[in-house]
């Protein structure tokens, strides 16, 4: 062979091995096990490449989002049973923010939870105007889970409204998708597949391959909970689903006798069945199709036995517990009973560990529980995953009594995760999520600041001094008050019962609606006598009842309330300068003492009373310069008249409005 044959066959063989190399480099997957180096390794792919990314120990986002660009083709695989979770008091809370292209598989879970009023899903894609979002594929032991929020969906797949697209939905394989919301008024979807305009245009859902699509949820006369819900907004731009081989759709609302399991979809081929899971349904189930007909479809319908299963579920957290996990299935006995089979669960005594301020600590029991009964069995190992280098938390487990204690050792306000995994001697293996919050929400006596301001001559200040003990309150109130008209809240204080509050309010007032002020009393000494007494309270936005689209509040317009001597309420005025203040009044004042001209989302304000010595709302009866007082806060804002705001925020507030327009109407019991 001549040397230039040999030369150029050596030229190849390089070429080739360097061509190996480089393709290699672009197909091996990249491992990762803490928060900085997924987003990194998300961050770090190369556009428009198939990238793969394998999770290998579970990690907490800490109430922020995976983002997903929308140049990246990103494979995520979860190993060996890892939780990529994220828990938040939020607007908007998706643990994965999809714009690209994104397949989640392996074995493992993806949640989100929600702690506060917004759109929540463990996979959230927003088609913006002109890109087109790219396809989402979730196949083999994976469970997405979302749990509360205004809008909960597993994946939520949804468009601008000014001409978004997105690609399509693919779920395979054992997958399983679980939406969960207790709340009564808040729907959930397994699936959310939904075009805000006709402009806009979604992709086709596809489920197959012994996938399990559960949603829990509640609503109203227009909301209702769907297994998938699938709303293109023009019949010109049609959306396909379709359900295919061994899958099991389930659809539980818990307040309505009517709702979906599927809306807009086409059945091709294969069994498919469908559960409609109902509190006091009876008849036959109907699907409406893309093409605007009703057929009959293949579907159960357990006449009146679910109102056990509501029962039993919001007394026993166990069976809850087993109702979300991956792999459990629903079914009946003969005597027409839930039964809960092929079942292994965590439950935790608490799903979340609020430790609000430095040195508080929270004890959380493990358990595993088996089969339809919720027995639990003999935990061999348990293994805490994502608990190192939480700041300023520290996390100890008692393996022997399967126990977890959290304790704040100096935490900022946020919000955490970590997986709790357990096995037993057969091994069989599950996880739960424990969700970790640092923020006191409570209202505290701070000592009266005014700035830019001053006093009238009929007014004094003092510091407010609160109850620790229930009986030592309630003998505070009027004599037809007792302990059970108290509430103790995170910071140990008494306050009023909120259902109390509501009860005085009367109407369609509900003890969501209410936010108390600590009872309390102030002693402002000889100087105090006769006088009106100014007392002060440090107060989170949360206290003052932001719905979701709601960035600011007038002050002006809150509700305030206080127990009188006769223990009926009186409505508390508000005046816009300390200088103005009269007995039965009160205003609103930034942190600096200033008053505060509008209460924004985000910030901590000041809540500061004028109670007159001895009037109406003195609880102390005598003209002796002290006074306590019991006060709270409508967030209605209709003085016991029901009212109140709600909505989406961010892109979604249009979705949710479309969406009402899928959603079927349900009868009114």
């Amino acid at each position: 062979m001549s040397r230039k044959k040999i030369f150029t066959l050596l030229t190849i063989a390089v070429s080739l091995i360097c061509l190996a190399a480089f393709a290699w480099a672009q197909i091996s997957p990249t491992e990762v096990s803490t928060k900085d180096e997924l987003i990194a390794a998300v961050n770090g792919a190369a556009d428009n490449t198939p990238t793969t990314i394998v999770i290998t120990k579970s990690i907490a986002l800490g109430g922020a989002s995976l983002d997903i660009p929308q140049s990246k083709d990103i494979t995520l695989t979860l190993n060996k049973g890892v939780v990529l979770s994220t828990t938040a008091s939020s607007d908007i809370l998706f643990a994965v923010n999809s714009k690209g292209k994104l397949t989640v598989n392996g074995y493992g879970k993806i949640e989100a939870k929600n702690t506060g009023l917004g759109v929540t899903a463990a996979i959230g894609v927003m088609a913006v105007s002109p890109d087109k979002t790219g396809d989402v594929t979730v196949r083999g032991s994976v469970t997405l889970s979302a749990v509360g929020g205004a809008m909960t969906g597993a994946i939520m797949n949804g468009t601008d409204g000014e001409g978004g697209q997105t690609g399509n939905i693919m779920v395979a394989d054992h997958a399983v998708l679980t939406a969960t919301n207790e709340n009564e008024e808040v729907a959930a979807w397994a699936i959310f597949n939904v075009a805000t305009e006709s402009c806009d245009i979604i992709g086709d859902v596809t489920v197959t391959g012994n996938a399990v699509l559960r949603a829990y949820g509640g609503g109203d006369a227009e909301f209702a909970t769907c297994a998938i819900l699938n709303a293109p907004a023009n019949k010109d731009k049609p959306s396909r689903v379709t359900v295919a081989g061994d899958v099991m759709i389930e659809a539980y609302d818990s307040t309505s006798d009517a709702h979906c399991a599927i809306k807009g979809m086409e059945i091709d081929s294969g069994d498919c069945q469908v559960k409609i899971l109902s509190g006091n349904f009876e008849g036959i189930v109907f699907v409406e199709s893309n093409d605007g007909k009703v057929d009959k479809y293949a579907v159960k319908i357990h006449s009146g036995t679910f109102a056990h299963f509501n029962d039993a579920m919001s007394n026993d957290k166990k069976l809850w517990d087993m109702y979300k996990a991956p792999g459990c299935e629903l079914t009946y006995l003969s005597n027409g009973k839930l039964a809960i089979v092929n079942c292994v669960a965590v439950s935790l005594d608490k799903d979340i560990a609020n430790v609000p301020k430095s040195g508080d600590s929270v004890e959380v029991t493990a358990e595993l529980i088996k089969n339809k009964d919720g027995s639990t069995v003999d935990i061999a190992s348990m293994e805490i995953l994502g608990a190192e280098g939480l700041p300023g938390l520290t996390v100890t487990p008692d393996n022997e009594n399967h126990k977890i204690k959290v304790t704040n050792t100096g935490c900022e306000d946020g919000s955490y995760a970590i997986a709790v995994i357990l096995s037993d001697n057969a091994g069989d293996i599950a996880c739960a999520t424990l969700g970790i919050t640092i923020k006191d929400n409570s209202a505290r006596p701070v000592k009266p600041t005014i700035s830019g301001d001053e006093l009238n001559e009929n007014t004094v200040s003092a510091d407010a001094q609160t109850y620790q003990d229930k009986e030592e309150a309630a003998a505070i109130l009027p004599k037809d008050f007792t302990s059970e008209d108290i509430a103790t809240d995170t910071a140990g204080n008494q306050t009023i019962n909120p259902e109390t509050a509501a009860t005085l309010l009367g109407g369609n007032a509900k003890s969501s609606d209410i936010s108390p002020l600590p009872i309390t009393s102030a002693d402002a000494g000889t100087d105090g006598v006769d006088k009106i007494i100014m007392t002060s309270y440090s107060v989170y936005d949360e206290f003052f009842g932001f719905s979701d689209t709601e960035q600011s509040k007038d002050p002006s317009k809150l509700s305030m309330y206080g127990i009188t001597k006769d223990g009926s309420v009186k409505r508390l005025s508000y005046v816009a300068h300390v200088k103005d203040a009269k007995d039965g009044t009160f205003t609103v004042q930034n942190e600096d003492g200033t008053i505060a001209t509008t209460i924004e989302k985000g910030k901590k304000y000041i809540i500061s009373l004028f109670i007159a010595d001895g009037k109406d709302c003195d609880l102390g009866n005598e003209k002796d310069g002290k006074i306590a007082t019991a006060t709270f806060l409508d967030k209605t804002g209709s003085g016991g008249n029901g009212g109140g705001g709600g909505g989406c925020n961010a892109g979604f507030a249009a979705l949710a409005l479309i969406a009402l327009a899928f959603v079927p109407t349900r009868k009114k019991k």
